[in-house]
């Protein structure tokens, strides 16, 4: 009886200190990334289907002395068309 006590507490310490380790991890902030190793590129919405775009991939037309974005050739195509 007195094994399955020591045996009883033995998990209930170990069962404590690992929830204890847990919490401890959680509340470590994680360092933010330094400047310009992360890049955040901006978005661009296709006038036509309405989709976002990266202005990196985006195709582009001038129309009336501004610069649109758009998802596709498709797009950019109908819009033309329809200007």
């Amino acid at each position: 009886m007195a094994f399955l006590n020591l045996v009883l507490l033995v998990l209930i310490v170990y069962s404590i200190f690992k929830w204890i380790w847990r919490d401890d991890k959680s509340k470590q902030k994680k360092k933010p990334a330094p400047p310009g190793e992360q890049t955040v590129e901006e978005m661009k919405q296709d006038p036509v289907c309405g989709t976002y775009v990266p202005a990196s991939l985006a195709v582009t037309a001038t129309h009336k002395g501004i610069t649109l974005y758009f998802c596709s050739n498709a797009c950019r195509d109908k819009f033309l068309e329809s200007h």
